[in-house]
């Protein structure tokens, strides 16, 4: 049986967002669109639900939208904000160079449609330079959109002070806040972002399922980038199961013990062999994911070596594409690095044990790549 290591991509269901889910799928699954009792019933559970998501996240209600995920509401936040408010001008934007691959695709396209966008740059651990977000500053930058976590190396960014900073001159603010819940305290309407993306897949939530919040005093808008009709801002027929089982699992992030998660993280890197190490030094990091360095052994070789083993040689979304980590790139290293850099994501449902013993494993396979296995192993 395969042990888990690549919680940042996505996790397992928790029972009782399967619990929740099935009584949706089975017993009311209904079109909550309709006009017969049932789905009256459903609707007001679904906006009581929503109610009960605003109080939680610590963000009007009014302004959560639900989509398929967060690659829809990124896609509605940036493309959406863009179109309402350039009034069909072009206009500037800005992102940086260690977002994900979702938002860069974006500004790639807006750019392909005569907008212009500065990628910031970020310091060698991974850090949105603020002084250099100032700089790009232009009369008519309209939007900007920055990560909160960063998906393969856990940094935090400084969101606060990028959105205060931003406002300040008038511009409109998307955080991609896709790795967020069950990562830090759900503090997410003090930010006072414009918009803000969400996804639970990763906290032990339903995939297909996301939500974007905007901004309701002042109020932001958005194109719709779908047209037709629905429940709630958004058309199609309402996913009422996947909602449900993602409030749930939003519910239950509430109690995720951050602070155990630090202790598994400590305890595998004090089992690490100094020879792998690190790639970020910062402290502001989540301590979920760690990416390493493995000198001289490349990545897809420890994967080989360690098939029991579940982890990540960069971001899901682009392990298909074979293309070297543009986050890592970013920080400044060389391809070399990049091809000897995991990524290992920890979660609170793991024993010290199994994250002990995964380091063990790390260290002996790496020796054996290295043909300088020490005879204690």
């Amino acid at each position: 049986m395969s042990i888990f290591f690549d919680y940042a991509s996505g996790s397992p269901l928790h029972p009782d967002v399967m619990t929740e889910m099935q009584q949706y799928f089975i017993k009311d699954s209904v079109n909550i669109a309709s006009s017969h009792h049932d789905a009256n019933h459903l609707r007001s559970t679904m906006m009581s639900a929503l109610e009960d998501i605003g109080q939680r996240l610590q963000l009007d209600h009014r302004g959560l939208v639900v989509t398929s995920g967060a690659t829809e509401s990124i896609n509605q936040c940036i493309i959406g904000a863009v179109h309402f408010y350039s009034h069909h001008k072009k206009v500037h934007l800005m992102t940086s160079k260690a977002e994900h691959s979702v938002s860069l695709r974006i500004f790639k396209y807006l750019e392909s449609q005569g907008h212009q966008v500065t990628y910031i740059d970020v310091d060698q651990d991974g850090l949105i330079d603020l002084d250099a977000v100032k700089s790009a500053v232009r009369p008519d930058t309209l939007l900007a959109s920055f990560h909160h976590i960063n998906n393969e190396t856990g940094v935090v960014q400084p969101v606060q002070s990028l959105i205060e900073l931003l406002k300040s001159q008038g511009i409109l603010v998307h955080i991609d806040a896709s790795q967020s819940i069950g990562k830090v305290p759900a503090m997410y309407g003090s930010w006072e972002a414009d918009y803000i993306s969400f996804c639970t897949h990763k906290a032990q939530g339903p995939i297909g399922i996301g939500l974007l919040y905007h901004a309701q005093q002042p109020l932001r808008h958005f194109a719709p980038l779908i047209h037709g009709k629905g429940v709630g801002k958004r058309p199609g027929t309402f996913p009422m199961a996947l909602f449900m089982g993602m409030c749930k699992a939003i519910q239950i992030a509430e109690n995720n013990d951050i602070e155990y998660v630090q202790t598994l993280k400590n305890i595998f890197l004090s089992q690490l062999d100094p020879a792998i190490c690190l790639t970020t030094k910062t402290d502001q990091c989540i301590p979920h994911i760690i990416n390493l360095y493995c000198k001289d052994v490349f990545n897809d070789l420890m994967q080989a070596a360690l098939p029991q083993y579940i982890f990540s040689t960069g971001s899901a979304c682009n392990s298909q594409s074979h293309q070297p980590s543009h986050v890592l790139k970013a920080m400044g290293r060389t391809l070399d690095q990049i091809d000897c850099s995991l990524r290992i994501s920890f979660h609170h449902m793991q024993s010290k044990t199994m994250v002990k013993t995964f380091a063990q494993a790390l260290n002996k396979a790496y020796f054996k790549l290295t043909k300088l296995l020490p005879d204690e192993y």
